[in-house]
């Protein structure tokens, strides 16, 4: 009789041993996974740290840049030469360029694009046919956005004024008056949906200082803007390729007109959009702003607006 209840107090034994090891063993798993998973969040978040203050360090330095270089065609040349790791050439025309080893910037020159300022309603029309938009759609989008910045009430046909949105319930009615703030303000309009937004978006900025610019457009904002053929926008994109710049004389011999295109310029302007994608690790960043510059007598130029 006590050898069994000896035994029975062995096995009792043993088997609160073995829970309490199994107790333990889960107890220090939990911990590790726990720590892991704090030293995990901790390296993100200082990742995520480090590439928001490389993309507002590399925007900082590309006002510099800017605000002491030289304007030109398709290109901005910094007086000091090569500074903070970045080109002696930043170019304006768009094309992705590598800062340091893992930020890349891309500039444009605000004038590559229609102004949502004061819109050419020819050119948008010309570059949403030009995008596969059936023509009654795009006559409907243009004739909407026509009576969303004119300051009268008179429709045009397929546009749309206040008895439109009242009577499809909407709380708003058309601006009426060119004081729009942003491209998203587009979803507002009559015919614009999804598809339509995300193409204008591509050919469209906010300026204040803002001049089309031959030297920086690409082909479908050449032949929407100039009204012109495929083979034409070819032919200038193409001599632009191989000069470098386009000239008014250029512009007239392709064109074959005989005009003075004094509402374009050849050289870039002053206002720029910007986007800034940076790495580091498994953490990136995006930032994107538009800045117009206000030229002086001197540089540095004056940083007149910064919109992110």
């Amino acid at each position: 009789m006590n050898i069994y209840i000896t035994k029975n107090k062995r096995g009792s034994a043993i088997i609160i041993s073995l829970i309490i090891l199994v107790v333990g063993l889960l107890i220090t798993m939990f911990t590790i996974h726990t720590a892991r998973k704090f030293l995990f969040l901790s390296k993100s978040l200082i990742d995520k740290l480090q590439v928001k203050l490389n993309a507002d360090s590399t925007l900082e330095k590309l006002k510099y840049f800017a605000s002491t270089g030289d304007f030109s065609y398709n290109y901005i040349i910094n007086r000091d030469g090569p500074k903070f790791g970045f080109p002696a050439v930043i170019y304006v025309d768009g094309r992705t360029q590598h800062i340091g080893n893992s930020t890349f910037i891309k500039v444009e020159d605000a004038g590559s694009k229609i102004n949502l300022l004061s819109p050419n309603f020819r050119a948008i029309k010309k570059l949403l046919l030009l995008n596969g938009v059936d023509y009654s759609k795009a006559v409907e989008v243009v004739n909407s956005l026509k009576d969303w910045y004119d300051k009268n009430s008179i429709r045009r046909l397929g546009g749309a004024e206040s008895f439109y949105y009242r009577s499809k319930g909407y709380n708003y009615s058309p601006l009426n008056f060119g004081g729009i703030q942003s491209i998203y303000e587009f979803r507002l309009v009559k015919g614009i949906n999804k598809r339509i937004l995300n193409i204008l978006k591509q050919y469209m900025t906010f300026s204040i200082c803002w001049v089309p610019n031959i030297n920086t457009m690409n082909k479908i904002l050449l032949m929407s803007e100039l009204n012109i053929s495929d083979i034409k926008a070819t032919q200038l994109i193409n001599l632009r390729k191989n000069k470098g710049f386009l000239t008014y004389r250029d512009l007239n011999r392709i064109t074959g007109r005989n005009e003075v295109f004094s509402f374009l310029s050849i050289h870039s302007s002053f206002s720029l959009d910007i986007s800034i994608s940076t790495y580091f690790n498994i953490a990136g960043e995006k930032k994107e702003c538009s800045i117009c510059f206000l030229p002086r007598k001197v540089t540095p130029f004056e940083v007149m607006e910064c919109k992110e």
